[in-house]
Formats: C-alpha cells, sequence, structure tokens
C-alpha cells in the first residue's frame, strides 16, 4: 500500500471517513467473493449451522475423500489435536477445581484497581496473566506464574493494606484470602504443572513455526510422559488417568503413519535408538507410507534397499558434515535435504 501511494505521487486524494466506511468497502466486499467464488463452488463449506462435532467433521472430509479418491489420501491434517488433549485433562476434577480456583482468584484481584495495585506493589509489578494461542495453554502459563508469585501474594493478602481494605470483608475478598491461604489448592497447583507443563511443551511444539513438527512429535510425547513419571517418583496412582486421556488421544488423532515414518527418517533419533528399527509401531508406520505413496512395486524394493543403507549410515549418512549436523538441524532444512536428494537419486 505504502509503495503505491509513493508510485503515486504527492497529490494521491485522500478518501473521506464516508467512503472508507460505506462505498469503497463494499467494493472491496464484492471483490474478495469473486475471489473466493470458484474455490467455495468446490471446497468450502459454511459450518455456521452446525455444531462443531467429530462426526461432522468426518462427514464433511469423507465427502472430500470420496471425490479425491481414498487411495491418493496419504493423510487428513487437522490442527487442535494436543489442544484436546490438554482439554481432556482439564476436565480431571481435582485438576478443573484447581483451574477454577485460580481464575476466580486472578479474576478476583483483576477485577478492582485497590487490588490489583496492591498485587502489583508486593510483585514488583510482575503480573499473573499471561496470553497464550489456546485457552488451556494459558490456564497453565497462569497456574505456573501463581505458583512462582506464590510468596508475594501470600504476603498481598495478609497485608494490614488487604486487611484495611474494605474489599476483605466482603464474601468474594472473603473467599480469595481464603483460598490463597489454602495449602491444598497450593498442592493441587504443584499437581496440575506437574501434568501439564511437559503437555505444554508438546503443544508448543505442534503449533510452532519454527520447525516442522512431524519429525519430532513422536519423540516429543515420549519424553512428556517420561518426565510426567518421574515428576512422580513412577507412582502410577498419580497419572493413570491422565495417560489414559493421553493414550486416547494419541492413538485416534496424534498417532498416524506419517508420524511414524517421520520419527523413524529423523537422523537426530534413530542413530541415537538402536533399537529403533525393531519398534514395529514406528516401522508399520513407515512401511504403511511408503505403500501409500508409491504402490509401484519395483519402486517399493528400490526403497527398501536405500532404507537400508539409511540404517547402516554409510557415505553421505555417515559423513561427517551429516554427523555432526543431526542434532542443530530439522531434516527439513534445505542444510539436511541430503537425506531426501540421496532417497531420490
Amino acid at each position: 500500500m505504502v509503495a503505491t501511494i509513493g508510485q503515486y505521487g504527492p497529490h494521491l486524494p485522500i478518501p473521506s471517513y464516508h467512503d472508507i466506511r460505506v462505498p469503497l468497502l463494499k467494493k472491496e466486499v464484492e471483490y474478495t467473493e469473486n475471489l473466493m467464488k470458484g474455490h467455495g463452488e468446490q471446497w468450502s463449506v459454511d459450518g455456521s449451522d452446525f455444531v462443531k462435532t467429530a462426526e461432522k467433521f468426518f462427514e464433511l472430509l469423507d465427502v472430500i475423500v470420496e471425490e479425491v479418491g481414498e487411495e491418493n489420501v496419504v493423510q487428513v491434517v487437522t490442527d487442535n489435536g494436543s489442544n484436546y488433549v490438554l482439554a481432556d485433562i482439564g476436565k480431571l476434577p481435582l485438576i478443573r477445581k484447581t483451574i477454577r480456583r485460580a481464575i476466580n482468584l486472578v479474576g478476583f484481584i483483576y477485577a478492582h484497581s485497590s487490588t490489583l495495585s496492591l498485587l502489583r506493589n508486593c510483585t514488583n509489578k510482575r503480573e499473573l496473566v499471561r496470553r497464550a494461542i489456546t485457552r488451556f495453554a494459558t490456564s497453565y502459563l497462569t497456574l505456573e506464574r501463581l505458583h512462582k508469585e506464590k510468596a508475594n501474594i501470600r504476603k498481598m493478602f495478609i497485608s494490614n493494606e488487604w486487611i484495611l481494605n474494605k474489599l476483605s470483608k466482603e464474601p468474594t475478598g472473603k473467599e480469595a484470602t481464603k483460598v490463597e491461604l489454602m495449602s491444598s489448592f497450593w498442592n493441587s497447583v504443584v499437581y496440575t504443572l506437574k501434568v501439564m507443563a511437559p503437555l505444554v511443551k508438546v503443544l508448543r511444539l505442534v503449533d510452532g513455526e519454527r520447525k516442522p513438527a512431524m519429525g519430532y512429535i513422536y519423540e516429543a510425547m515420549d519424553k512428556a510422559k517420561e518426565t510426567i513419571i518421574k515428576s512422580f517418583n513412577n507412582n502410577e496412582n498419580k497419572y493413570k488417568d491422565v495417560f489414559a486421556i493421553i493414550d486416547k488421544r494419541w492413538n485416534c488423532q496424534l498417532h498416524r503413519p506419517l508420524h511414524a515414518a517421520a520419527h523413524f527418517l529423523n537422523p537426530e533419533f534413530f542413530y541415537d535408538n538402536t533399537d529403533l528399527e525393531f519398534d514395529f509401531e514406528v516401522t508399520n508406520g513407515l512401511f504403511d507410507c511408503i505403500k501409500k505413496l508409491v504402490p509401484q512395486f519395483d519402486v517399493q524394493q528400490k526403497i527398501l534397499t536405500e532404507l537400508h543403507l539409511y540404517k547402516i549410515g554409510p557415505k553421505h549418512f555417515g559423513s561427517y558434515f551429516a554427523m555432526a549436523q543431526r542434532k542443530t538441524h530439522s531434516p527439513n532444512d534445505d542444510a539436511l535435504n541430503w537425506a531426501t536428494v540421496y532417497w531420490r537419486v
């Protein structure tokens, strides 16, 4: 826009407030609608009249798959898979209660100028609320801040300023004080953070744009579960309900053949785990992808031959250049496209 204005010169007539709000806006809307017409007729679906349920999404996607041809579809990719894990875990009674109490406590503080000012004095102006890409990630970050500022928040609620504040005598103020001084609440905060922290890391990986997540999500989820197990000293009763949710979402939504194949073909993990080629869940996913992507039997055999070379790591795979970058570059980076080129050749 700025370049176009510059090309026009200093005498560009400025549109009026009315022109921008009415005729020019209508013109742009019409132009945009015309651009979308062709796409809308082929693919777009207006989903505003129905609830976004899994069954409805399946019906919509099934129509497209039938049109394209099932044999031509490698994988259906949707977002929010990792978000659903957090959402489901957030429904567990203890975690739901903890998040609700935390939100009410923070909401009360931020709803009144006097309490917010008192908080900022006690925390040296550090805030409790941090926005994230999802509601559940925001809840986690808020719990994290609460836990970090626990001593300062307690200082606030036992201070003379709070005791003399008329809000401390009101029901909402009494409830906030009660929750803040409740040891069981803070124990629940710690429990929730132990569960959610490793999973939020997976969420950040999936939703981040710094590097493609396909070759890393398999390993990331395994590491997340290992971290949760260690944080509870292998006490299965502490995390069995959480793992049931993770496994359910993993099996139906997050773990697909492409994830397994990408994990197997990621040099960062493959060459550090000598048993990976014997992990049938991973290798079955890899072979499913090969069969789907390359139906020609003779080409499949060539790929299997090249796969053997990848396993033993000779030539380019075992070169100093390649080995040095296994843990510093994503397999999708241009610097490591040698692997893809090698396969294609």
